[in-house]
């Protein structure tokens, strides 16, 4: 599986590459949150904060729905 290893693992630390995304969707009425089960509450250190980062975009828990 070499086509694999190439693009999604780090040669010098062996650990797997991936994105993970969120998207912001607004209309005139609503603000719509799709996410992949990226949220705040799991251990993922090398991910940057996630509800800061939707802050910074000016959304928060309560614009979501």
């Amino acid at each position: 599986m070499e086509w694999l290893s190439l693009k999604t693992i780090d040669p010098e630390t062996g650990k797997i590459i991936q994105a993970i995304q969120s998207f912001i969707i607004r209309t005139d009425h609503h603000t719509t949150l799709v996410e992949a089960s990226v949220s705040n509450d799991k251990d993922r250190p090398s991910t940057p904060p996630w509800l800061s980062d939707l802050k910074d975009l000016g959304v928060g828990p309560v614009d979501v729905g």
